[in-house]
């Protein structure tokens, strides 16, 4: 059975499960291979045009605008992009007479082949077309037109970013949190139309951090070095199986110049207090050889204000009322670093590496007062403070190997990768507990508690991707993928006795956790003239086991899962878009989430993970529809043993606690409607209502049954006016009604932002207020096991001004890779 646990099964069982699985995935890529050589032997009627556009140089010029256009026309009939070798292919039917390709790129003057003739069904090869640099500045460059806001793609719904304000000195975790149907908070969690489990990749590979981790990479990474943001939800087969809400794809702005290139963003913003960051990085391609270096720096302090109120009836009839209220100083510092290569060993295979990392800290300290008393009004019966100083450290160091094999010009290549990472967290923290009195005087003596938890994630990834045209029309992609990951976790508690700190065994606890996955996929995709269709699967084998040492404590298992996906797109003769499509996915607990250890607040507030915590699985169904640009989306999610963030209670202590438990299944269905608009030549605007109705079911939650359901909606809406070519204010605003979480109901949250930018021929200058009125706090309320109320305010209302500023050759591109190691860092928490 897919997805069953098993509790110490013996080494023979489980070498016969692996041989099963791996005889499964053998037989499959056979089949597909059968299959694929009796597809590859069909032809179908047309013309497929190929060629290479090169610069003076003769070096190849990435993503150019290729046209095919016949002569006399002024209209082309098909257009494409040079891919990041140089090379295009145009397959078009039904097509006679004579033709030409023309080819357009910014910087460059239009260059234009020899005319051909098409007859009939046959392969054309036009010879290498090269063009010349322009030699006016890029400031004498005008560009004609510019791409829509949003606009869809087969599967893919698509934000131009580089074509917003906000994209002038932001950075990407501003521009996340104002896509439509995503949402994305301080701490870097990430919902997708309102589910969790995003994947969040840059450049078609997976980013590997933690929420906390990815946050910072995010405000590091500036908003004007992205070309567009690509959601997905419902991926192909290719893609990890990992992420139950889908994958958000950031692209960056890609170019092969030759020459140097150098960054530098400086900023300042403030709120409660003075924050900073600033980064620098170095381009460089020199013939065969691309590098890239960059160094960030970001310091920010913040305010975070929590109250919690709560009513509690124990089984005698007492009632016990508790109200808390945190305030909390924070204050960040990161610093990260990156550099990469490549280098073409021949026309044909290019090796690449990478090595990256961080060494950030983080100091928070806070004042907690507890009032309790048996009465709902404001006199207690007594009160407590506590005082708690929590230092951080994260240091992370990843390194990456890659090779690409490009075996012919059809597109048959080979992809392969090596990843280590290792991430080493420590958190010191110091809570002083002091007891009082309703006048104000000590009821008892003080509780001091100090605790240290060092944790260590090691992680090593391989794998290979192979893409084999097998005809005009349709390409076969195969890969394999093998992933180790090992965690670490030591949490010493010491309690002040007598004038001396002694280690507390019940508090104290060491937790091992290993998993390994093996996956393989196999993936066609058929294109016709009107539409494309693809069909896949992929098959992960997953073992794991924890141990919580000193307990008796232990947890292994295996599990075999398959996950597939298809999906269709239709293309009518007016360019409208039809589009359907399925995928099965999964989202395995964090390892944060599966460390039982117990992290205290104060007496009454506390949170421990749940190393008993199952894998959930999604199934997700949609349809699309585009009018012009309008575009329509119906959707349908079913997830079993979902994973759910719950807040429950201790009443023989009186503590709140938060934990994960697998709830039954959750299911979703959804509407949304995102209509881009134009009113006028120096305003343009977009507008997105996204509807969706939550039902949360768990037939076991504490001994009963639970269910509960609400619909809920998001509005959201981006207004830019054009003052001139280089000035531009946009504004941005944000409402999303009551939604159902679990056992809480969330208020009602609603923001505006505004920002000015003014660009220059080597940079530009933004200033914006994010948060206009400080309406921006997550309110929730529950009723289950006692009533229960929060209100969060993490600082939200901050003016920033943006300095950037580009020097040498504003063409230039180095290409990306990350490796892979997949979406195992996904799950590596930010502080232990």
């Amino acid at each position: 059975m897919f997805g069953q646990h098993n509790v110490h099964f013996s080494f023979q069982t489980k070498f016969y499960s692996m041989q099963t699985a791996y005889k499964t995935l053998i037989s499959l890529l056979i089949l597909s291979l059968i299959f694929s050589s009796n597809l590859s032997a069909q032809t179908n009627a047309g013309v497929l045009i190929k060629g290479r556009i090169l610069n003076e140089s003769g070096d190849p010029l990435a993503y150019a605008s290729v046209f095919l256009r016949k002569t006399g026309d002024t209209l082309p009939s098909k257009v494409t992009q040079t891919n990041n070798k140089g090379a295009f292919e145009i397959f078009t039917s039904n097509k006679r007479g004579d033709f030409v390709i023309t080819v357009k790129m910014i910087g460059y003057k239009p260059a234009v082949s020899s005319p051909f003739i098409i007859t009939g069904s046959s392969t054309i090869n036009i010879p290498d077309i090269s063009m010349q640099l322009l030699q006016q500045s890029l400031k004498d460059v005008k560009v004609a037109g510019t791409k829509p806001l949003i606009e869809q793609s087969g599967q893919k719904l698509i934000v131009n970013v580089e074509n917003s304000v906000l994209a002038a000195g932001g950075n990407a975790l501003d521009v996340l949190g104002r896509s439509p149907g995503v949402d994305a908070d301080k701490d870097g969690n990430i919902t997708l139309n309102g589910k969790p489990g995003v994947t969040v990749m840059i450049n078609d590979k997976p980013t590997y951090l933690s929420p906390a981790q990815l946050a910072t990479l995010l405000r590091s990474t500036t908003a004007n070095s992205i070309q567009s943001i690509e959601i997905l939800t419902n991926p192909s087969a290719k893609y990890e199986a990992a992420g139950t809400g889908g994958i958000i794809n950031i692209k960056l702005k890609k170019n092969v110049q030759e020459g140097t290139h150098v960054t530098v963003i400086a900023g300042a913003g403030y709120g409660h207090s003075l924050k900073n960051n600033e980064s620098i990085t170095i381009t460089q391609k020199v013939k065969k050889f691309n590098w890239l270096g960059s160094f960030n720096h970001f310091d920010d302090k913040f305010r975070d204000d929590l109250d919690i109120f709560r009513t509690l009836v124990d089984n005698t009839g007492t009632t016990t009322h508790l109200s808390q209220y945190s305030v909390t100083n924070d204050a960040i510092h990161t610093n990260s670093y990156r550099l990469e290569g490549s280098y073409d060993l021949s026309k044909k295979n290019t090796l690449g590496m990478q090595v990256s990392g961080y060494f950030n800290t983080e100091e928070q300290p806070a004042t907690i007062t507890t009032y309790i008393g048996s009465s709902g009004d404001i006199k207690a019966d007594s009160f407590q403070n506590t005082y708690s100083t929590v230092n951080l450290s994260y240091k992370n160091f990843s390194a990456n190997v890659n090779d690409v094999f490009h075996f012919d010009s059809a597109g048959q290549s080979l992809a392969l990768d090596m990843d280590y990472r290792t991430y080493s967290n420590n958190s010191a923290g110091q809570f002083n507990t002091y007891f009082f009195q309703p006048n104000g005087s000590m009821a008892e003596g003080p509780y001091f508690l100090r605790d240290q938890t060092p944790s260590t994630i090691n992680i090593f990834a391989v794998k290979a991707d192979y893409i084999k045209p097998l005809s005009k029309t349709l390409t076969l992609e195969a890969g394999a993928k093998h992933s180790d990951v090992s965690t670490d976790n030591i949490l010493n508690d010491q309690v002040l006795e007598n004038g001396v700190y002694v280690n507390d065994s019940l508090l104290s606890n060491h937790f091992i956790h290993k998993e390994k996955i093996d996956a393989a996929y196999t993936n066609f995709s058929w294109t016709f003239p009107h539409g494309s269709l693809q069909a896949g699967v992929r098959s992960e084998y997953t073992t794991t086991f924890s141990n919580l040492v000193g307990h008796n404590n232990e947890v292994s298992g295996h599990y075999l899962d398959f996950f597939p996906s298809v999906s269709y797109s239709h293309i009518s003769k007016n360019k409208n878009q039809l589009g359907f499509s399925y995928s099965r996915r999964i989202d395995r607990p964090s390892y944060a989430d599966l460390n039982p250890f117990i992290f205290y607040l104060d007496q009454y507030a506390y949170q421990k993970g749940n190393p008993f915590l199952k894998p959930q699985y999604s199934n997700n169904f949609e349809a699309h529809y585009s009018l012009k640009r309008i575009f329509f989306t119906a959707a349908y999610t079913y997830i079993n043993n979902f994973i759910s963030t719950i807040v429950l209670t201790d009443f023989s202590t009186k503590a709140s606690f938060q934990t994960n438990l697998n709830l039954t299944n959750q299911s979703s269905m959804r509407f949304a409607i995102i209509a881009p608009y134009t009113a006028t030549k120096w305003w343009r605007g977009n507008v997105s209502v996204n509807g969706i109705y939550f039902h949360y079911r768990a037939d076991s939650l504490l001994g009963a049954n639970f269910t509960t359901g609400k619909f809920s909606y998001l509005l959201r809406t981006t207004q830019t006016f054009s003052v001139s070519s280089a000035n531009k204010i946009e504004f941005f605003g944000s409402y999303t009604s009551p939604i159902a979480a679990n056992i809480f109901v969330l208020r009602p949250v609603y923001y505006f932002d505004c920002g000015y930018s003014h660009s220059f021929t080597k940079g530009s200058i933004k200033l914006s207020l994010n948060d206009i009125f400080n309406t921006r706090q997550n309110m929730a309320s529950s009723t289950y096991q006692s009533i229960y109320n929060y209100t969060s305010k993490h600082e939200s209302r901050i003016i920033r001004l943006t300095f950037t500023y580009n020097l040498g050759n504003t063409k230039i591109n180095v290409a990306h890779h990350n490796g892979g190691a997949t979406e195992e860092s996904n799950r590596v928490n930010g502080s232990n």
